[in-house]
């Protein structure tokens, strides 16, 4: 599955909902925030990702 970021951020957007956060209003920035951090995360994941095929331990290859 591909890493998408405003996936991420929406589905962090509805996390905070369920746990009584105030996403929505004249001041509130969540959703700059959640599509920020969501960013950076799928970011930081894409670019460092590794996996080794198969199990071995020979070779290790990015994830793209």
């Amino acid at each position: 599955m591909a890493m998408n970021a405003s996936a991420l951020a929406s589905e962090m957007i509805a996390q905070l909902e369920a746990h009584g956060f105030i996403t929505t209003n004249e001041y509130a920035k969540t959703q700059e925030l959640c599509q920020a951090l969501a960013a950076a995360i799928v970011s930081h994941i894409t670019s460092n990702a590794e996996t080794t095929p198969g199990g071995a331990t020979v070779h290790n290859h990015q994830i793209l």
